[in-house]
Order: structure tokens, then C-alpha cells, then sequence
């Protein structure tokens, strides 16, 4: 099997700016970042506010709740990211 083949059912990849991390701090705040980015003006609730579960943003970027969890409050910190 060639590597083509098999990655043609791995998934969807991940728009990643690695310049970005020097704002983020940290890779995993940046991979998180990408895809918000990715889904802006796609917001489900019309408002503005992005809403996706653990589980959805796992399945999109691979990072684990844990992973997730660091990653958000290092965008808060960095005042990039509000949450509620």
C-alpha cells in the first residue's frame, strides 16, 4: 500500500501556522487556534461564539480533552480566546 493510498482514509488535515506559535506559547494552543480560524464564520449559533464539544475538536485536531483544556487557557491568557 503507498502512503497516498492510505492517508486518503485517515482524515481531513489541519491548517497549522507554525509563526503563530511565537504569539500562542505553545503548539497545541496554535493547533487549537488554526482550526478556530478555520471555523470562523461557520459559528452554528449565528452569534459569534463558536460552540464544538471535546469530542468534536478531538476528532478535528487530535488533541485530547487534557491537551484542550491547556491549550484554551493559554489562549485566554494570552488574550486571544474569550470563553464563558
Amino acid at each position: 500500500m503507498k502512503l497516498t493510498d492510505f492517508l486518503q482514509d485517515v482524515g481531513r488535515p489541519v491548517a497549522y501556522y507554525p509563526s503563530l506559535r511565537r504569539v500562542t506559547g505553545s503548539t497545541n494552543a496554535t493547533i487549537l487556534l488554526c482550526q478556530f480560524i478555520y471555523w470562523r464564520g461557520k459559528e452554528s449559533g449565528g452569534d459569534g461564539w463558536l460552540y464544538k464539544t471535546a469530542e468534536e475538536i478531538e476528532t478535528e485536531t487530535g488533541l485530547s480533552y487534557n491537551e484542550q483544556k491547556t491549550a484554551r487557557r493559554d489562549l485566554v491568557s494570552a488574550g486571544i480566546m474569550e470563553e464563558y
